[in-house]
């Protein structure tokens, strides 16, 4: 028959006697025993504590970079890892308050869960960075499907949090790839491959935004030079505007400046 010596917050060691009847000599030698038995317990039950929590992430309860380096060391075949780096996160905490950006990094961590298979993984790694591991991909063209995935689930959770008012801040995600074996096996050669991606991705990303900012101010001041004769000049710096009439070296009725284009 089975008996236990209890521990802690509900938990029991548990001496089965499914494959052998435990005598009441070896009893009596257990229970005479019961307070080692239970002090080494409840220090095993620390560490496992203490190394679980050394594996994940406080805020949004994901698996941390440790946690991740570790799931490496069991991964097998081909496989992608993706970086995720929050574009403007800065401007979130700035403009809703620290609370807000705790509750939109908890709330992208869930969307991102909600959103990738089982076979796969999610970890925080920095304080605006995510990773994911997706299993089962061995070149960068079959990634991009999953790299919208992403990208639309970054977005979901943080307007659930914050509102549509994110469009004007700028706020985005841009995310960069690897692929193993292919670009190593290892967690520092996967992250080197995937960093350069992603800040690729975030320099198209912001120079497509500045592209069209730059056409929207020019076709806006276009306007304005055409309903009106006022003879703007506006110099080096983007905020110096005056209306002085232009002089006899020929300057333009509309002169833009290179750091103000």
């Amino acid at each position: 028959t089975d008996f236990a010596i209890p521990v802690d917050r509900g938990m029991q060691i548990v001496f089965t006697g499914r494959r052998r009847r435990w005598t009441d000599l070896q009893k009596m030698l257990i229970l005479e025993c019961q307070d080692s038995i239970r002090a080494a317990a409840r220090k095993s039950l620390r560490f496992h504590e203490v190394h679980n929590a050394s594996l994940c992430d406080p805020v949004t309860e994901l698996p941390n970079l440790q946690a991740l380096r570790e799931r490496m060391t069991r991964q097998s075949g081909s496989y992608a890892l993706a970086i995720l780096d929050l574009d403007r996160f800065k401007a979130i905490n700035d403009s809703f308050g620290h609370a807000t950006g705790t509750a939109v990094l908890v709330a992208i961590g869930r969307h991102l869960s909600h959103a990738l298979r089982e076979t796969d993984y999610v970890a925080r790694i920095g304080g605006d960075e995510f990773a994911v591991l997706l299993n089962g991909f061995d070149c960068l063209s079959k990634v991009d499907g999953k790299r919208e995935l992403l990208r639309n689930a970054v977005w979901d959770a943080a307007t659930e949090v914050c509102g549509d008012d994110l469009s004007d801040l700028g706020f985005g995600v841009s995310i960069g790839c690897a692929i193993a074996p292919a670009d190593g096996t290892k967690l520092e050669d996967l992250l080197a491959v995937a960093d350069h991606h992603m800040y690729a991705d975030k320099r198209a990303r912001y120079s497509t935004a500045a592209i069209a900012v730059t056409s929207g101010l020019t076709s806006g001041m276009n306007q304005r030079a055409s309903s009106k004769p006022t003879n703007l000049h506006i110099l080096s710096s983007p905020l110096s505007v005056s209306s002085k009439s232009p002089t006899s070296s020929g300057d333009s009725p509309l002169r833009l400046s290179r750091k103000a284009a």
